[in-house]
């Protein structure tokens, strides 16, 4: 981290571990070995690709981009449940206004008609 621009290295320490995690992983460090490592590591070994480059295979391998269109696909299944929770949500709540402002337009001198 000492051989890296002042304005390199305070961007590097402005990502998140997971984000630090996801490059590494991107870079072709393996997997499991940089979920296990921890963040003070994790920016030692990220200066070093800043620094270089060629430390790290940029070749993604099949396994790779495997996990990434998984992800991938994760991903736009938990927004589309989202979507679909929002949907229901709405209509619910437009249902319960409708049907309570009906309900007031029956309540007149403090007693109820309906």
């Amino acid at each position: 981290m000492d051989d890296l621009t002042q304005s390199q290295a305070e961007s590097l320490k402005k990502l998140s571990t997971e984000r630090l995690r996801s490059l590494l992983v991107k870079a072709g460090y393996d997997e499991d070995l940089v979920f296990a490592t921890e963040r003070p590591d994790l920016l030692r070994v990220m200066a070093e690709c800043i620094l270089k480059p060629e430390v790290a295979d940029s070749s993604p391998d099949e396994a790779a981009v495997n996990r990434n269109r998984e992800l991938y696909f994760r991903e736009q299944e938990i927004r589309l449940g989202e979507a679909e929770l929002l949907y229901v949500s709405k209509r619910q709540h437009a249902r319960f206004s409708s049907s309570s402002s009906t309900r007031r337009s029956w309540n007149y001198d403090g007693l109820s008609y309906a």
